[in-house]
């Protein structure tokens, strides 16, 4: 069984009601579930007459018309066009054309039709059927949409359409398609060349970019077919699933942190015990080297000892995977906690001829709900990733801002670094990607965690004159705020 539509009953209602000619949708009983008023008119009705009254007694179609209406399961054309009679009460029969589609409205199955008399032998076309047609009711979608009739010119297309497309809509009707639509993918245009040439249904995850971001969207190319079975147009669907892509690529950032996580749980005790016993034995070695003047031995376990601190760094990083904080979160001021780190951090950017500009809050800022030893690790991280970036000389700037939109506290962390390659902006959260030669490739990941269990969000901007890491975090409400610092005081 194949389908036109799937609706909400209002929206399929919305387009009987709204339609400028005669309308009615048959449930798959053959009854008249709905006619609308111009089809009333027409035959000169009133609603109780029609109404959950068979179809048979004011229409009259050909027999594969009727299989379709009252043997729904079966196979048949989704989208079709037809012509007939309209049957009067008086018995006289009116020749008329119809669009009809089939589909879903509420999980129940409904024929849609859409009927035009024939008047003085002045038959619509079907591109006139799909013109009036298209414009009732594109725009009422919330997905994107957008009708071409049988020589690729656009005869419709709603506004979700022309902001995935890039286009505005009168620079685009009764233009060729592939002319109109510069943004829309080769790929794209290839699916509807295929649908007709198989006049059949054709559906595609594709993606363009638009403004400066790629769009991802399911675009789903269903043929106009009229009565001798010839394409007389297309209706296009453009769904957009960018953020739905979007979420499944963080998902699966999730899952690979999850993963290690388990790994290190299972692993990092068993890897921490052997190496407690190994370095208090070099302790004693050590000692012992040095009271002989063992001067070369000396210094070989002075390396060895850094090394297995390295390791013990590298399984503790693990460990801050393996598990959510256990600390527990409350009201802190995000101001308070950079101030307390300052010293550290101008400490280490001094060793590097680095100059430490922070922009300190002219107002008190609201509180945030977190713990303060987590967001100390990120910040410490974010500040020493930038001071590694610029290396010898530079400016490392930090600056605290409320963003009032998004109720949140934002804090910007900037270099005058090289920027970020292009090639792998894309990787940077990633677990062990890392373009330190010593680096874990563990840090950014730990830290988007950190931000995330405090339903935080932590961004970044590249340039070829530096990065800047944005850390938004939300506040809580000022009441609550002011009187747990009160409480405090």
């Amino acid at each position: 069984m194949t389908i036109a539509f799937d609706l909400k009953a209002e929206q399929l209602l919305d387009w009987v009601y709204k339609a400028e000619y005669a309308a009615i949708i048959i449930d798959g009983g053959g009854r008249i579930a709905l006619a609308n008023s111009s089809f009333l008119s027409l035959l000169k009705l009133e609603r109780s007459q029609v109404e959950r009254v068979s179809y048979k007694r004011f229409l009259s179609v050909s027999a594969d018309v009727k299989k379709c209406l009252l043997y729904p399961h079966l196979d048949h054309p989704r989208s079709r066009w037809l012509e007939g009679h309209f049957i009067h009460p008086s018995g006289e029969k009116l020749p008329m054309t119809a669009h009809m589609m089939s589909g879903y409205a509420d999980e129940q199955y409904f024929h849609l039709l859409f009927c035009t008399p024939m008047i003085q032998n002045a038959t619509p076309s079907p591109s006139q059927m799909v013109n009036r047609f298209a414009h009732q009711w594109v725009n009422d979608l919330e997905i994107g949409a957008f009708f071409l009739d049988d020589k690729g010119q656009v005869v419709a297309i709603n506004h979700k359409a022309c902001s995935l497309l890039g286009c505005c809509a009168d620079d685009v009707i009764q233009r060729n398609y592939r002319e109109s639509f510069r943004l829309l993918s080769e790929e794209g245009k290839e699916l509807i060349s295929t649908s007709a040439r198989t006049k059949s249904s054709e559906a595609r995850e594709i993606s363009w970019g638009v403004k400066g971001r790629e769009v991802v969207v399911m675009m789903d190319v269903r043929p106009l077919i009229d009565h001798e079975v010839r394409v007389e147009g297309f209706c296009i669907t453009l769904l957009d699933i960018t953020k739905i892509r979007a979420m499944e690529h963080e998902l699966e950032g999730q899952n690979r942190l999850s993963m290690i996580g388990q790994i290190a749980a299972g692993t990092a005790h068993e890897i921490r015990n052997p190496l407690t016993s190994i370095r208090g034995f070099l302790q004693v070695l050590k000692h012992t080297l040095n009271e002989n003047l063992h001067i070369k031995e000396y210094g070989y376990t002075e390396i060895m000892l850094r090394e297995i601190d390295r390791i013990n760094h590298l399984v503790g990083e693990f460990l801050h995977l393996s598990r959510p904080d256990v600390h527990k979160k409350e009201p802190l001021r995000i101001e308070n906690v950079i101030e307390r780190m300052l010293p550290v951090i101008q400490s280490e950017a001094n060793l590097h001829n680095i100059k430490v500009n922070y922009q300190q809050p002219t107002l008190s800022l609201p509180m945030v709900l977190a713990e303060e030893k987590g967001l100390k690790q990120v910040f410490l991280n974010l500040c020493k990733n930038s001071i590694d970036a610029m290396g010898n000389g530079g400016t490392l700037s930090i600056c605290l801002r409320r963003n009032e939109s998004k109720r949140s506290i934002q804090i910007e962390v900037a270099d005058t670094g090289a920027g970020i390659p292009v090639t792998v902006v894309d990787q940077i959260f990633e677990p062990f990607f890392t373009t330190k030669e010593n680096g874990t490739g563990l840090g950014l990941a730990i830290c988007r965690r950190i931000i995330d269990e405090i339903e935080g969000e932590i961004t970044f901007h590249s340039t070829d004159s530096g990065v800047t890491f944005c850390v938004s975090i939300p506040m809580l409400a000022d009441e609550e705020g002011n009187s747990k610092e009160g409480q405090g005081e």
